[in-house]
């Protein structure tokens, strides 16, 4: 690979035809990766026949109610097994009738079992993996940086590395090396840079790693269920209070550790606000069952990255930075000894105008009530969150 250029998640099957086995794709969670699994499990149980012998097979004369004879050349089945696409319905029916035979299945029963999962493959037609680099940082959460018109539309500010990149780098790094498996947890208040740093170990440690971001608890613990994340992944989990919270939270944490324990190499990288830690952490209160999965998830894996506030001003890199990139200057300047470069880099006074036009104009009469209720009840030293019966 040439210097500078981004790695592209690898999907190519292996080994190659003629030197062994044939290996599914690589696919994100989806029925296409459902299929070429079903398929494969088609033909392992069928003692892996060679493409030639599988192309034979294929276009064999089926019995009555089963696919046609057809013309299967072994580039088909090669496509069929190997490739990130679904191939035409009638060659999947005919390669799975022709494997469930050679093992002994009933082809009749296979075939119903995929046509629906074929057609559900076609119609989805999943995004490809994308690597950290290939996915867009803001889709990944990360907070671009205001110019100097407000808008915040230019490539990301250059990265100051502080202590606790160089921790997180470690941990993903001997994952990596030692097939092992890491949870990661970046741990810090509101706007001090852990999805950057995340975004930024993730680049430089796993280059190459496929990054998978689900939506939502639910989605998260139904691909961990149908098996569709394999080694060699970052799951993504921003936020990550959103996926372990509630009842669904603990099914999605339990999930998680599972996963953790059963594949490797694997990265888990998530971020989260203290208060949200200490929720979620917390022991010795009400039903003693509550959240153990999570404590278990997060504790017992010794999770957590601390993320400081402050970005000193006078630091060589963030000097250097300052002299290259306006919009950092622009933040060192405003920041002033209290040293909030970061809040400033990541919008934070942008919100704080927002708020300040007053009701109906950024948010609604409720929204800005709720907000400068906030505002008075933090500046009168409460720092904790407030709980929903208050």
């Amino acid at each position: 690979m040439l210097s500078g250029q981004v790695p592209e998640p690898d999907t190519t099957p292996r080994p190659a035809a003629g030197t062994g086995p044939l290996t599914p794709p690589r696919l994100p969670p989806s029925a296409l990766r459902t299929l070429k699994r079903r398929l494969h499990a088609l033909y392992r149980a069928g003692g892996t026949p060679s493409p030639a012998r599988l192309a034979a097979m294929t276009a064999e004369t089926q019995g009555p109610g089963e696919p046609g004879e057809g013309d299967t050349t072994e580039a088909t089945v090669l496509g069929l097994l190997g490739s990130p696409e679904p191939g035409s319905l009638r060659d999947t029916l005919a390669l799975a009738s022709a494997l469930a035979r050679r093992a002994g299945a009933d082809p009749a029963v296979v075939a119903a079992d995929l046509h629906p999962l074929w057609l559900r493959a076609e119609q989805e037609r999943p995004v490809a993996l994308r690597t950290a680099a290939h996915w867009d940082a803001v889709g990944l959460g990360v907070r671009p940086s205001p110019g100097s018109d407000g808008t915040a539309s230019g490539p990301l500010t250059e990265y100051v590395e502080r202590p606790h990149d160089a921790t997180l780098r470690r941990r993903l790094a001997h994952a990596a090396a030692a097939d092992g498996t890491v949870f990661a947890l970046l741990v810090g208040r509101s706007a001090t840079g852990k999805t950057r740093a995340a975004y930024e170990a993730v680049r430089e440690t796993l280059p190459d790693w496929p990054v998978l971001h689900p939506a939502d608890a639910r989605q998260l613990t139904g691909w961990i269920d149908e098996d569709g994340i394999d080694a060699r992944t970052v799951l993504w989990l921003d936020e990550t209070q959103r996926y372990v919270t509630g009842a669904s939270g603990e099914a999605a944490a339990r999930a998680l550790g599972d996963l953790l324990d059963r594949i490797a190499p694997l990265a888990v990288i998530g971020t989260m606000w203290p208060e949200h830690l200490r929720r979620l952490t917390a022991t010795g209160r009400g039903d003693p069952e509550e959240n153990f999965h999570v404590r278990s998830l997060i504790v017992g894996r010794n999770a957590t990255v601390r993320v400081p506030e402050l970005l000193p001003a006078d630091h060589p890199a963030t000097r250097r930075a300052a002299a290259r990139d306006p919009r950092m200057a622009a933040a060192v300047r405003a920041a002033g000894t209290g040293r909030r470069i970061l809040q400033h880099l990541t919008c934070g006074p942008e919100l704080v105008r927002h708020w300040e036009d007053g009701p109906d104009h950024w948010f609604t009469a409720a929204e800005h009530a709720v907000l400068t209720a906030a505002v008075e009840v933090r500046r009168l030293g409460h720092t904790s969150a407030v709980r929903r019966s208050c």
